[in-house]
């Protein structure tokens, strides 16, 4: 058996999301959910029992974020610090372009349930297989939607073989690439800034060497880690039900 082919493996998932289906795809951070389409993204949603606070996440890019997000020039500077110089992955809120195709693309009940004020939260740096998806999702003006694929509130997995079997059974396809990079983090899932008001919403995979980067190079202090016992999940905050 050879290694993936990362580009294949993404044209072959984007066809299927492009098709009105739902996918269970491998990332460092864990085992994800993406969908394309509103009965799509209710499929997937119904089969994780899906808490109304909870909001999709959208699979991002720099290329698709230095375009889309309304950011100012230190906020980026953070992002690619983050993403591109020291290579971590990293979900980037901040408020975006309403009128670019690629979030017109998203159904508007959909993006309701993917915002919170006008922001989104674009999933940098989650492996090769994501970065090659987002490549096409900007190519393609078709943002791609989803969350970890679990039962909501049970932790990130980081093997196919842990996803709850409802969940399985509601995509169209699933890959899998074994073990997950960041497992030691479990059951963390990204870490998650709101770069517009400098807010640490979720913390988790790396958010040490992330707060590390933001007071060294940038004089930003992140709220410290309480610790996986107090905080399993890392949410510092949660967003009110749609």
């Amino acid at each position: 058996m050879g290694v993936p082919d990362f580009a294949a493996d993404a044209r072959h998932i984007m066809d299927v999301v492009l098709a009105g289906g739902v996918t269970i795809n491998p990332g460092d951070l864990g085992y994800g959910m993406l969908t394309a389409s509103p009965a799509a993204a209710e499929k997937a949603f119904t089969a994780k029992q899906r808490a109304a606070h909870k909001r999709h996440g959208t699979l991002g890019s720099a290329d698709i974020r230095r375009e889309v997000a309304l950011l100012d020039r230190r906020a980026n500077e953070m992002i690619d610090a983050i993403t591109v110089d020291f290579d971590l992955p990293l979900a980037a809120v901040a408020p975006v372009r309403t009128d670019h195709p690629w979030i017109q693309s998203i159904d508007p009940d959909t993006f309701r349930g993917a915002s919170v004020e006008g922001t989104v939260a674009l999933i940098h740096n989650n492996g090769r297989l994501l970065d090659e998806l987002a490549r096409l999702s900007f190519e393609q003006n078709v943002a791609l939607v989803g969350s970890s694929a679990n039962m909501t509130g049970t932790g990130t997995k980081y093997r196919l073989e842990d996803i709850e079997p409802a969940v399985l059974e509601s995509a169209d396809l699933a890959t899998d690439y074994g073990l997950c990079k960041y497992h030691l983090y479990a059951p963390r899932s990204s870490t998650m800034i709101n770069f517009a008001t400098m807010t640490v919403i979720r913390i988790g995979v790396g958010y040490e060497l992330i707060s590390n980067i933001l007071s060294r190079y940038f004089g930003f202090e992140c709220p410290p880690d309480p610790g996986f016992d107090a905080l399993p999940l890392g949410h510092l905050w949660q967003p009110a039900a749609v």
